[in-house]
C-alpha cells in the first residue's frame, strides 16, 4: 500500500489554496498601489449628461387612416382569399397504356415511350370521366391517329 494515500486529500487542499491566494495576491496588491505614483487617488469624476430639448407634438386624430385601413385590409383578404393555386387542371391526360404512366403534354409522353421497349401507343384520356378520347401509335417513323 502507498505511504502518501491518506495525505492525498490534505496535500491538494494545500496545493489549491497555494494556487488561489497567488493568483490573487497581484489583483488585491494593485487594488492599493499604482506602480509609478505610490498608494491610489482617486479625483472626483464629474459627469456631464446631455440631454436635447423636449419637443411637444400635438396629433390631431381623425378616423380617417381606420377606416382606409380596414377597407384595404378587407380587399386584400378578399384578394388573397380568391387567388387561384396556379393554372387549372389539365382535363385530359397522355397514357401510356402498358406502363399506365400519365403525362400533361404529349411530347413528355412521346419522350417517354422514346426509351420505353414495347410498342408506342399514347391514349388521350379525359381525366374526369378517365374515357379515352383518341389514341396515336407510332408507324414508319412518325405518329398517326389509331382511329383512322
Amino acid at each position: 500500500m502507498n505511504p502518501f494515500i491518506r495525505y492525498r486529500r490534505p496535500l491538494a487542499a494545500l496545493v489549491l489554496t497555494t494556487i488561489a491566494a497567488a493568483s490573487l495576491a497581484p489583483a488585491a496588491h494593485a487594488a492599493k498601489y499604482r506602480r509609478d505614483r505610490g498608494p491610489a487617488f482617486h479625483a472626483p469624476v464629474q459627469r456631464v449628461v446631455y440631454a436635447p430639448p423636449r419637443v411637444y407634438v400635438r396629433h390631431e386624430s381623425s378616423a380617417a387612416p381606420v377606416l382606409a385601413g380596414l377597407i384595404g385590409g378587407v380587399i386584400l383578404g378578399t384578394v388573397i382569399a380568391n387567388a387561384s393555386s396556379g393554372p387549372p387542371p389539365h382535363a385530359y391526360a397522355y397514357v401510356d397504356p402498358y406502363c399506365g404512366s400519365r403525362w400533361a403534354t404529349f411530347d413528355d409522353c412521346a419522350a417517354h415511350l422514346s426509351y420505353h421497349p414495347g410498342p408506342r401507343l399514347v391514349q388521350l384520356v379525359d381525366v374526369t370521366t378517365g374515357q379515352c378520347v383518341n389514341t396515336w401509335c407510332w408507324h414508319h417513323g412518325g405518329w398517326e391517329d389509331w382511329n383512322d
